[in-house]
């Protein structure tokens, strides 16, 4: 079970792996306060004590009015000492997360490249013309700044931050500095170079796309495979951490009072709380939530904020649905409106990656569980697609897109969707009906159709609450636009 972080703990953590995983190598300077500021959505105030901290314990030095410089020295023996035997007890986590990068990122780039503009298409082709003349750690730095530039135009608020934290888990920087592994990687050199992996962006040939930057990740994963055998050979006794990759799809906004909101919403949106009745007391729904009655009222007032809800002295909190005008006004706030653009980037991030991870648990969904699921869904006691994505996260065979996909779920409260249904699920039909359309391809065993049918449920999703958002006054996500899925 994940701690819940504070802002404090999430951008230390994220640049201290940064850190030690090489990423940011002793010299390096980091990024300014204000560019911290704008990459983690943080005040200057966390920035400053994030760096403070992290100078008090000997990874950066910094000066007045100087960027803050990296002094943790990857090399120094015990540091790499330290390092071998980490790599070494995750050595199978390590092989997932590539196999992770190979299945994710070369979707999210595909996607992402029909944003590229003239401009940016004739930088890259500058680029790709003096690559020739490049050393090979810059050409893998060119490549790798590409891939965030290309992330970065999607206006998806998940993909860059996904892309940052598989890549300090992959321990990249370390595996460079190994005595064989540009040897491995030229034994293994089926893409050829990084100019031909990024050839296909200038053409924004997405299949192409996909099909060389999944060779790249394979090819480099085999000369790291390739690494660690020799790695273990040489130090036989390896006491290292094992650590599963983690991933905060809410950047450290994973506040108690904000999960409990989502449950609310989604309780209201699906009708387990009707329209017009009254929320549990507070005190009960401090015992239902295992929290204090202080952290009920902080969600019970955004409930209100966002016009859920009406609570009132003495009889208590009345459920209300959002109506266009609530909606508009909670688009005029800053934090509701990144909030619900977070929201609108899962749903989209979600109808990218269902249709791989579909293929990736078909095989690992028998026949019984197979069964069940259906008959959970003609129950109708729930939401068919929450149950479905459910299954497919729980039988995922790689624990890296298992956490992702996992995280991504915790944005997509269903009751915000069935909010915008005066009778909540029971007057919408065609999510329901889109939905069986996944189940019946689960019975009649059409992995494909299985795949394809998940997709298209949250592109509807996304379709829908975009679209009416957009009318009441979120201009901003118009530009989450809805992926043509049969490329992914």
């Amino acid at each position: 079970m994940h701690e819940k972080q504070t802002l404090h703990d999430y951008v230390y953590h994220h640049l201290r792996e940064q850190i030690i995983s090489g990423q940011r190598p002793y010299g390096t300077k980091l990024p300014s306060m204000s560019q911290l500021c704008e990459f983690y959505h943080v005040g200057i105030r966390t920035v400053r004590d994030v760096l403070s901290r992290l100078k008090n314990e000997g990874y950066i030095v910094s000066e007045e009015r100087k960027a803050a410089v990296v002094i943790y020295c990857q090399n120094d023996p015990l540091h790499q000492e330290t390092a071998v035997h980490t790599i070494l007890a995750n050595q199978d986590n390590i092989r997932e997360v590539y196999q992770t990068l190979a299945v994710v990122i070369p979707r999210l780039l595909a996607f992402s490249v029909q944003f590229y503009d003239d401009e940016d298409l004739k930088a890259l082709i500058y680029k790709l013309t003096r690559l020739k003349n490049k050393s090979i750690e810059a050409r893998t730095q060119i490549c790798s700044y590409e891939f965030y530039r290309l992330l970065d135009r999607s206006h998806n608020l998940l993909s860059r931050d996904l892309f940052a934290s598989l890549e300090i888990f992959t321990y990249i920087t370390f595996f460079r500095n190994q005595p064989h592994f540009l040897d491995y990687i030229l034994k293994h050199n089926a893409f050829h170079n990084i100019g031909w992996v990024l050839a296909p962006i200038a053409k924004k040939d997405q299949a192409a796309i996909i099909e060389r930057s999944q060779i790249m990740f394979d090819s480099v994963a085999a000369a790291i495979n390739d690494s660690m055998i020799d790695l273990k050979i040489q130090n036989d006794e390896h006491q290292g951490q094992t650590k599963l990759y983690q991933w905060s799809a809410n950047r450290g906004r994973d506040q108690y009072y904000t999960s409990i909101v989502r449950d609310l919403i989604d309780k209201i949106g699906t009708g387990y709380y009707k329209e017009n009745n009254y929320l549990p007391p507070e005190a009960e729904l401090a015992k239902l939530y295992g929290v204090s009655v202080a952290t009920i009222r902080s969600a019970l007032k955004v409930l209100n904020e966002l016009g859920f809800a009406k609570t009132m002295n003495v009889k208590g909190t009345k459920v209300i649905l959002q109506n266009t005008a609530d909606t508009y006004r909670c688009m005029q706030h800053h934090t509701y409106r990144r909030d619900t653009l977070l929201y609108l980037s899962g749903l989209q991030l979600m109808a990218i990656l269902i249709k791989p991870a579909a293929r990736l648990a078909w095989d690992q969904i028998d026949a019984k569980t197979k069964a069940a699921l259906s008959q959970q869904v003609k129950q109708g006691t729930a939401i068919p697609l929450a149950l479905i994505s459910e299954c497919v996260i729980a039988h995922q065979p790689l624990q890296p897109l298992k956490e992702i996909l996992r995280q991504v779920s915790l944005l997509l409260h269903w009751g915000y969707y069935y909010s915008f249904f005066a009778q909540g699920p029971a007057s919408e039909q065609t999510l329901a009906s889109r939905s069986w359309l996944a189940i019946e391809a689960l019975q009649e065993k059409d992995a494909q159709q299985f795949a394809e049918a998940l997709a298209d449920c949250y592109c509807h999703v996304l379709d829908y609450v975009r679209d009416a958002l957009v009318k009441c006054g979120l201009a901003a996500a118009a530009a989450l636009i809805t992926p043509d899925c049969s490329f992914y």
